[in-house]
């Protein structure tokens, strides 16, 4: 008989800023005991140690990138910089990193820059969700060096410049306090997802995007047979790219995480080279061979979802979609998650 063991975790979206503050998840396990003839794998990552300070380690990002010119030598001569950050739903540990960045900026003497929230079509956020993302410190040493702080607001046409249409025909409309800087950076989370990866580019399209850039790339390649879990050369995410290299995305931070929300490595520079590589180091880590390609596709899948990702029933799928490729046509997913509601639009379930 096979002893096992799912994660049976949760993290209150409102803390997702502080996702490896353990006094903030919920954690359980659920121990299942399957008899060894009907156990085809078993299958669980095998995590390397976190880094010991995330800041440093955004610091060595910064001034080593995986090509090109560093990121202190992209802002010299009085440029200006755009610094994209993700949303409130990714567990990106934000305000560790920035104090990085913003030694680079004063060094060098930037005396125009802005930050702005990649959030998309999810809703802003709110003070509260700012002062988890950003950190206090940090947000009082953007009021010190004139850096404002803007949100993605995709419905108000008047707040995005036109750049052109992609090779897919998606109209390029990105937020004008990003298009109107010298140098762009994003930070942000590179794990798989629904409709391939996230990170990199993402932070651009759909992060600081119009609604009608979003909808044209959604509604387009969502349903594509190329737009799956861990996905990189699809239509969808191809276009996203597209989408950030016409914007002009000049470096990005690409943060694995650990199941705990711990940062294993940052990947750093040009776009999208080092998110390229920050997704081979995550395969590396996360990805895995299919178990049972000579044993026959399974009948049932059981599948638990880690926090920090476990914390909206919506975005546990990134994790549970896996499981579709060892299951045979008709298969059954058994998904245990204690998620509170479906999306931030839906409400919450009993």
């Amino acid at each position: 008989m096979a002893h096992l063991r799912v994660p049976y975790e949760s993290l209150d979206p409102l803390t997702i800023g502080s996702a490896d503050d353990e006094s903030k998840v919920y954690r359980e396990e659920l121990e299942l005991e399957i008899a060894d003839q009907n156990l085809l794998a078993a299958i669980y990552p095998e995590e390397p140690q976190p880094v010991a300070d995330p800041t440093e380690t955004a610091r060595e990002a910064l001034a080593n990138p995986v090509s090109g010119p560093s990121f202190r030598e992209l802002i010299d001569g009085g440029k200006s910089v755009a610094i994209v950050i993700d949303n409130q739903f990714r567990p990106t540990p934000t305000s560790r990193l920035l104090p990085a960045l913003f030694d680079l900026l004063e060094d060098a003497g930037v005396t125009d820059a802005c930050m702005i929230t990649g959030n998309g079509k999810v809703f802003p956020l709110s003070e509260a969700d700012i002062e988890k993302k950003v950190g206090r410190e940090n947000l009082d040493r953007m009021e010190r060096l004139g850096i404002t702080l803007h949100q993605n607001e995709p419905r108000n046409e008047d707040a995005y410049t036109y750049l052109g249409v992609t090779s897919r025909g998606t109209p390029v409309w990105v937020h004008s306090e990003v298009t109107k800087r010298d140098v762009i950076i994003s930070i942000g989370h590179a794990q798989a997802n629904h409709w391939g990866y996230g990170g990199g580019g993402k932070l651009i399209m759909p992060g600081v995007c119009s609604d009608e850039t979003i909808e044209c790339n959604h509604c387009n390649f969502t349903m594509s047979p190329q737009t799956h879990y861990g996905a990189l050369a699809g239509p969808m995410r191809s276009d996203i790219d597209e989408v950030a290299t016409i914007a002009g995305l000049d470096y990005t931070l690409n943060v694995l995480l650990d199941t705990r929300g711990r940062v294993l490595e940052i990947v750093g520079g040009p776009h999208p080279q080092a998110h390229r590589l920050a997704i081979e180091k995550f395969n590396g880590i996360y990805a895995y061979e299919n178990p049972v390609a000579d044993k026959g596709q399974a009948d049932i899948a059981i599948c638990g979802v880690f926090a920090p990702t476990d914390h909206l029933f919506f975005h546990t799928g990134w994790g549970c979609m896996s499981s579709d490729f060892v299951l045979k046509d008709g298969g059954t997913i058994i998904y245990a998650s204690p998620s509170p509601g479906v999306h931030t639009e839906l409400g919450d379930f009993p």
